[in-house]
């Protein structure tokens, strides 16, 4: 399932990027252009989209707490430091959007349960969403090595 959503949004972003040069090539057949500026123009648009799609693409993880208050008060405080405000909350579902709206900014969706959160996130936050699970385990094998 990751490969596949990982290759939707890879042609969707690839499509996006690649859509100008595109059309340049199909005006080539009545106008001169240079095919250098072609190659580039698509070399451009498959290395940008694979670029986007590592950092972009949405990656849902499962994290575990105890105390719901404290986790979604902290929630709130290490999105608020990343720039995220909290949007609306529908039963299990709050969803924080950014405050600077563009194409490459994201909702950040949160399903909160008894004691664990379904966080759905852009992969270039998962790990400072992500840290204090991750910090357990290193010194868990710390302790251990």
């Amino acid at each position: 399932m990751r490969i596949k959503s990982f290759l939707q949004f890879y042609i969707k972003t690839f499509l996006a990027l690649a859509a100008p040069f595109m059309i340049l090539t199909f005006c080539r057949l009545l106008l001169q252009i240079e095919t250098k500026l072609l190659i580039y123009g698509f070399t451009f648009a498959v290395i940008a989209s694979f670029f986007l799609t590592l950092n972009l693409r949405e990656v849902p993880f499962v994290v575990e707490f105890e105390k719901r208050r404290e986790y979604l008060t902290n929630l709130e405080t290490k999105l608020a430091k990343l720039g995220f405000t909290k949007k609306c909350t529908e039963g299990f579902l709050t969803i924080f959007e950014n405050k600077d709206s563009s194409f490459l900014n994201r909702e950040i969706k949160v399903y909160l349960f008894r004691d664990t959160a379904l966080i759905i996130t852009p992969k270039k936050y998962q790990p400072f969403l992500d840290r204090d699970h991750r910090t357990k385990l290193s010194l868990l094998f710390r302790y251990f090595a």
